[in-house]
């Protein structure tokens, strides 16, 4: 066998190695993504400087599975938007996949799946009416950040990689032109690429999120048969706060109407309900938290 062969082989050999090894991406609070990037519009000729970080600041239970709140501060971008408000996701992972709570649907959708093959097609329902498809049209192994990683690429846009979960986040359309990478990422305690990365949590909760919309969690939890409620809200619009069973059946509804910016509280009476567990969901705006509540008889 030639030696430049023998060469290529082993490097394949050991980049399939590497992937096989770093297999699922791994969740727990205090997860922190940094990504960089820029922005082009094609009617200006400069590129436009993006950033944001996201990081894993609780978790919950929905339907029964265990998933981790992803806390995103307004002001970081989506697509080509600029967000004005605070986002939380809810996503899980397993051996070899990843998931995320649509609160849209009531329902779960997958990101990716390693062991998918190219082709496979994901749906995300983001209304009765409206159903986005996602395919996987390539899979790999990347040198990022100093180690091997197996990767996913959906649409031809998004890359997810073992253990540091989206890597990469291109978007192409005919106003624009968007390129971000992961800069960073805390994970487990480990940290990846930019070693100086901050809490975003601890950053923002004296800032963005006290100023901001937040739904705490009731007190007294478990509780017996009334718990208070607080949250907060950052601007005049309508409020709903409503409780659901596990299964994600509306129960009641505690609050729909229109607030005032502030704090506020309500007394929830569960006398009519069985002991259980149970979600309540605040919605104002494009905002939206859920938490649980657990009622003991």
């Amino acid at each position: 066998m030639n030696k430049c062969r023998w060469i290529s082989l082993l490097l394949f050999s050991s980049i399939s190695l590497y992937a096989a090894d770093s297999t699922i991406v791994s969740f727990s609070i205090g997860n922190r993504y940094t990504f960089g990037g820029w922005l082009h519009s094609r009617n200006d000729p400069n590129n436009y400087p993006l950033s944001y970080s996201e990081e894993i600041i609780a978790d919950t239970i929905i339907n029964g599975r265990h998933y981790f709140e992803f806390y995103r501060p307004k002001g970081s971008p989506i697509g080509s938007i600029i967000r004005d408000t605070n986002k939380i996701s809810y996503r899980r992972a397993d051996s070899s996949a990843v998931y995320q709570y649509n609160i849209l649907s009531a329902s779960e959708d997958t990101i990716f799946d390693f062991k998918d093959s190219i082709g496979t097609v994901y749906h995300s329902y983001f209304s009765q009416s409206d159903i986005g498809q996602y395919t996987i049209t390539s899979k790999d192994s990347i040198f990022f950040l100093g180690k091997w990683y197996s990767t996913v690429r959906i649409n031809y846009s998004t890359t997810y990689a073992s253990k540091l979960y989206l890597v990469k986040y291109e978007d192409y359309n005919l106003l624009t032109e968007e390129f971000l990478s992961l800069n960073g990422a805390k994970i487990g305690g480990v940290y990846y690429g930019d070693s100086t990365l901050t809490s975003v949590n601890t950053q923002l909760k004296n800032k963005t999120i006290t100023s901001g919309y937040v739904l705490y969690q009731n007190y007294p939890n478990p509780f017996n048969p009334t718990t208070m409620i607080s949250y907060q809200v950052a601007s005049f619009g309508n409020v709903s706060l409503k409780i659901y069973d596990i299964l994600g059946r509306e129960v009641t509804i505690i609050v729909n109407e229109v607030k005032q910016a502030g704090n506020y509280s309500v007394t929830f009476n569960a006398s009519n309900l069985p002991s259980g567990v149970y979600l309540y969901r605040l919605t104002t705006g494009s905002y939206i938290f859920v938490r649980k509540l657990i009622l003991l008889k």
